[in-house]
């Protein structure tokens, strides 16, 4: 944005009494407190000041890490469509839970009908669900163990 610009953009923020506090937030975070309310419909007050403490503190240091790496490597001028460091940083960080897992209301039905939520797939392809849902939620990973070899 130019001088001008900012210039004008504070004179009718002022003039608004509104002021611009920067951009939205990516639609994974609200994401992340639905999924917390999810799978822990029972938490304490305990439990949330617990995650509400720590995905704080996590948003702040990725948002604090990323601008830091955002301005070593200036890619502002950089083109956003053709350029690979553009476009890893946008795969790493511009990610949302929508293109990971089922919609939220499917999910919901699931549990409350009784209904597999991983009819049809493959062990493998329910371990893989299970351990992405493990390391983003517990930090622990899920294997699938052959049986028959036991």
């Amino acid at each position: 944005m130019t001088r001008f610009g900012r210039l004008l953009r504070n004179l009718v923020e002022r003039w608004t009494s509104r002021y611009y506090e920067g951009p939205e937030p990516p639609h994974r975070l609200a994401q992340a407190v639905q999924a917390f309310v999810f799978f822990h419909p029972h938490a304490t007050v305990a439990e949330w000041v617990k995650f509400t403490t720590e995905f704080g503190e996590n948003c702040y240091r990725s948002g604090y890490v990323r601008g830091l790496e955002w301005a070593a490597r200036d890619l502002d001028r950089r083109d956003p469509v053709t350029d690979p460091e553009r476009l890893l940083d946008r795969r790493r960080h511009d990610w949302s839970w929508v293109d990971l897992a089922p919609d939220e209301e499917v999910m919901r039905r699931q549990v409350t009908e009784g209904i597999d939520p991983y009819a049809g797939m493959s062990p493998e392809q329910q371990a893989l669900a299970l351990d992405s849902l493990g390391r983003h939620f517990g930090g622990y990973r899920v294997e699938v163990v052959d049986m028959k070899r036991r």
